[in-house]
């Protein structure tokens, strides 16, 4: 999966999408996460062609569809690429989930927090697999 393009990436997170067992190395995580913003930038783009009808809300609704439609697939992936680096999937719930509640709450204390979660999770994403063989599977 080290040579994989972003075609086969995709087509690979969507036969996938509702697979929470092994791992999935950064590359594939990487080209994938690259396509859904991608994809969220034309949902958006969308939305504003479509403001004159709807009123102004309309790239923030499309926006929220796209995000909503890639919920379970993106909860996936993240899990996966979590168990590489060794971690169990509940981290995502840590690193990005609670970040977006966080973020929305006024008091600068919880905007601090979310803002170091959003980093942490930058950085397990990031993280180089080292570890060969771990619970989720031996290679």
């Amino acid at each position: 999966m080290d040579n994989i393009d972003f075609r086969n990436a995709y087509s690979y997170y969507i036969r996938n999408f509702s697979n929470f067992e092994g791992r999935i190395n950064r590359r594939v995580f990487w080209l994938v996460t690259i396509w859904n913003v991608l994809l969220l930038f034309v949902f958006i783009m969308i939305g504003f062609l479509m403001n004159d009808m709807k009123g102004d809300t309309m790239p923030i609704v499309m926006g929220c569809f796209f995000e909503l439609l890639t919920f379970v697939p993106n909860f996936s992936l993240v899990t996966r690429r979590y168990h590489d680096i060794g971690l169990s999937g509940g981290w995502f719930l840590l690193t990005n989930f609670l970040p977006f509640i966080l973020l929305n709450l006024h008091m600068i204390i919880f905007r601090i927090i979310g803002f170091a979660l959003v980093i942490t999770a930058i950085y397990l994403a990031c993280k180089k697999s080292k570890i060969k063989n771990n619970k989720y599977r031996i290679e």
